[in-house]
């Protein structure tokens, strides 16, 4: 079955008939011990034979947490602290404690928000999930608050039925900054919007906005980027905080967590944080910033960045993307100030995979 009607890349009108044939399920894991490394014990879960995409979410009272092991029912090793055929210094290993996760088949990174810890499987577009026994496990850092340590842990799986995928939807929620310089109904919302509408309807995503309201920032807090972000009751979409806080060295937007939280049980910080202080950028370019926070969301890494424990420059895990700036035109690009960005066709099978992105075909 084509998961995106052979990777032809079309915007499918919405049909009176559409069809969602995506479905999610969420599993949790209780009992999660760290020894005194902060390692957890190896834990499982089963997928069935029409899963298509899966994402552990982690949240507890350590500063923050990693995926540092995943291995398929086939004995395949995706993340690991020993990646297969890569060589990895001691000064790497002192400098970065996730060195070998992030140059993993399945690259894993530390959660960024305080006491959580995100994965995507597959952020790659040459991987697969398969039927049965998954393992994987879990590094801690920081000291836990209190007695008895509380960790949740939920794994979310995206399956797919019968069907050939026509389109996606994405929920989004928008959240306005009271007297900042966006607002509900403005021109420049409604023309930031519009542009990153632009960059996913070529992959046949469209953003369905579910509700809006305004917010006050907490500026008070200490902890960035956290005080950006609300904890919000829901995790079926992507929120989008429109505000007026300067961020530092001038950048316009920031992603919580990559991928952000998925489909949580309890309130969690997430979404993506736009600021009305972006001077000389068109509402164009601030639409295809927001396309860029949106893509770390939904699991995309840059195409390529500098690693800075050598300086050499690090490649995302996708096929058809490139090192440097001759992808420069890319949304993951670092820079996302170019234009008509777009994302490639690998770039849209990670995507379609995320739980957040609603399946349908168009079948009468």
């Amino acid at each position: 079955m084509p998961l995106f009607l052979s990777l032809v890349v079309i915007f499918a009108t919405l049909s009176a008939q559409a069809k969602e044939i995506s479905s999610t399920r969420a599993l949790y894991l209780s009992d999660t011990k760290f020894d005194a490394a902060g390692e957890s014990q190896i834990k499982t879960f089963k997928v069935s034979k029409n899963a298509i995409g899966f994402q552990i979410n982690i949240l507890g009272d350590r500063d923050s947490y990693l995926v540092s092991y995943l291995e398929s029912p086939k004995g395949e090793v995706f993340v690991s602290d020993e990646p297969q055929g890569v060589v990895i210094s001691k000064v790497e290993r002192e400098k970065e404690p996730a060195v070998g996760q992030m140059l993993s088949p399945n690259r894993s990174l530390p959660g960024i928000f305080h006491g959580t810890g995100t994965l995507l499987f597959p952020n790659s577009d040459n991987l697969k999930v398969s039927m049965g026994d998954w393992k994987f496990r879990i590094r801690a850092f920081g000291k836990p608050a209190g007695e008895p340590e509380i960790t949740n842990v939920t794994i979310v799986v995206k399956e797919l039925g019968d069907g050939e995928v026509a389109y996606a939807v994405l929920p989004i929620y928008t959240h306005f900054k009271i007297s900042g310089g966006f607002s509900p109904e403005g021109k420049n919302t409604t023309e930031v919007l519009a542009s990153a509408s632009e960059v996913f309807k070529a992959l046949g995503i469209r953003f369905k906005v579910q509700k809006s309201d305004n917010f006050e920032e907490d500026i008070s807090a200490n902890y960035f980027p956290e005080k950006f972000f609300r904890k919000e009751k829901e995790s079926d979409g992507i929120h989008i905080y429109f505000g007026d806080q300067q961020l530092p060295n001038s950048i316009c937007g920031i992603s919580a967590n990559l991928p952000g939280m998925t489909l949580m049980n309890s309130p969690v910080r997430t979404g993506v944080y736009l600021t009305s202080k972006v001077p000389d950028h068109s509402n164009q370019d601030i639409g295809h910033i927001l396309s860029h926070e949106i893509g770390h969301q939904l699991g995309l890494f840059h195409v390529s960045e500098r690693y800075f424990v050598n300086e050499t420059v690090l490649k995302d895990n996708i096929s058809d993307t490139h090192k440097g700036n001759e992808d420069r035109f890319n949304v993951m690009y670092p820079d996302t100030l170019m234009p008509e960005p777009h994302f490639t066709a690998g770039q849209a099978i990670v995507l379609l995979k995320n739980p957040l992105l609603k399946l349908f075909d168009n079948s009468n």
